[in-house]
């Protein structure tokens, strides 16, 4: 445990001593252990009770609110460092995205940038998270063949992506669509096109799932189930509630219900598997790690960022994008206790793509970090062989019917297999 001092600021940075360097283990949740699972009941939810849209709402905001207070130390500090890193002795490379000045020099400075390609995030007006603006920044600091904005630039798009809060609803799929057709060039390709965004939200996305090959708990229960198979609901009009865990006890409207899959290892903790697809490629991510059943960034104590997705499970995912017409998504699974089968769970087109602040201080850095950037800045290797932002120029490229080889460019064998 090492103390660290910034200007008149403190905060603890924890690395787990327990799985080697891979590991890393939130402070606040240090020890954990392991809890009554035999009702599955959901994190924020553990009567079992299912929630109303607007206690959904409440619930999200209360969780946001926990985490806020919870991290309150941590962000205080990052973002005394946005204005007044020049008193401290951290290294600019070091500090991350937030709201000050050392980010608004970086972001004027990256609008001059000239590369092959143009990307402008779409995010909707009633989208206030700062996820787009995060990836936009971390595309402009790391791609060598991208530019990338949000909501700006849309007549020399090469690409759009639709970038914003799931579900959209019908007013702002029309109005996306109507902003594409005026301001892009005829023919820009669309990540994510506003016609498919809301497709897993749809009820029969599993049974679409399904019906193209890819492994699902199972989703069809009947009254053979009832009171018998310990079932999971999750909404599905509102993305981030918590699920619910129980007894199946019928279908319930405006919910997905589907049997409950134990991924618990060997020790007794739960794992949820995340992996990113990205117009063909797909890479592995983290794993949440933690006592509750449903372990996600909310509830986990741990994340591994060493696993690697067998080749059933890059297959699946290369049928989950073919089945709901998605260019992006990151996607949660399990695998199985006993046989370690994969069953996929969730596909986020806006997932989180901050890496926990805490995360970021156990080695060293401050500020928001793009996920994608987890691996290289623990000095581990890509699980593919090949660096993320080339693998994502790569995809760009490919995606965007261009090829190149001049100086510097992406090299053909990546664009190869990424196309």
């Amino acid at each position: 445990m090492c103390l660290l001092r910034v200007g008149d600021l403190m905060t603890i940075s924890v690395r787990s001593s327990l799985s080697g360097p891979d590991l890393y283990v939130p402070a606040q949740l240090i020890p954990a252990p392991v809890r009554n699972t035999e009702r599955h009941a959901g994190s924020g939810s553990g009567s079992g009770t299912l929630t109303t849209p607007r206690r959904g709402l409440v619930l999200k905001l209360r969780d946001a609110l926990r985490r806020h207070a919870r991290d309150l130390p941590l962000t205080a500090q990052d973002l005394f460092l946005q204005w007044f890193w020049y008193l401290t002795p951290v290294p600019e490379s070091r500090i991350g995205f937030g709201a000050g000045p050392l980010t608004w020099r970086r972001v004027r400075a990256q609008r001059r940038l000239q590369r092959d390609l143009h990307i402008v995030f779409l995010q909707c007006a009633r989208c206030r998270t700062d996820l787009a603006p995060i990836t936009a920044w971390a595309v402009n600091a790391n791609s060598r063949r991208c530019t990338a904005s949000v909501n700006a630039g849309l007549e020399r798009a090469d690409i759009v992506w639709v970038y914003t809060q799931d579900p959209l609803r019908a007013d702002e799929v029309r109005a996306i669509e109507t902003r594409i057709a005026a301001a892009a060039a005829p023919g820009t390709p669309v990540i994510n096109p506003p016609a498919s965004y809301n497709a897993y939200h749809e009820p029969d996305a599993f049974r679409r799932l399904e019906r193209a090959g890819v492994s699902v708990p199972k989703h069809e229960l009947t009254e053979a189930d009832l009171g018998v198979t310990q079932a999971v609901y999750k909404r599905l009009d509102l993305q981030g509630v918590a699920k619910v865990g129980t007894v199946y006890d019928g279908p319930r409207e405006g919910y997905r219900a589907f049997e409950f899959v134990d991924s618990r290892g060997p020790d007794g903790l739960y794992r949820r598997y995340r992996a990113h697809h990205f117009v063909g490629t797909s890479r592995p991510s983290e794993v949440f790690i933690g006592p509750v059943w449903n372990v996600c960034n909310r509830t986990m104590t741990a994340i591994d960022y060493s696993f690697a997705l067998t080749a059933e499970e890059r297959a699946q995912i290369g049928l989950i994008a073919d089945a709901l017409s998605l260019q992006y998504f990151a996607v949660d699974f399990v695998r199985r206790a006993g046989d370690g089968r994969p069953f996929f769970l969730d596909i986020n087109v806006y997932p989180t793509i901050r890496s926990p602040r805490r995360n970021a201080r156990a080695i060293g850095d401050y500020g928001l970090w793009h996920t994608f950037d987890a691996r290289r800045r623990r000095g581990m290797a890509e699980p593919n062989g090949v660096p993320v932002w080339d693998e994502f120029d790569a995809a760009m490229v490919a995606f965007a019917g261009r090829r190149a080889g001049t100086s510097g460019d992406t090299p053909p064998a990546i664009l190869e297999a990424a196309g």
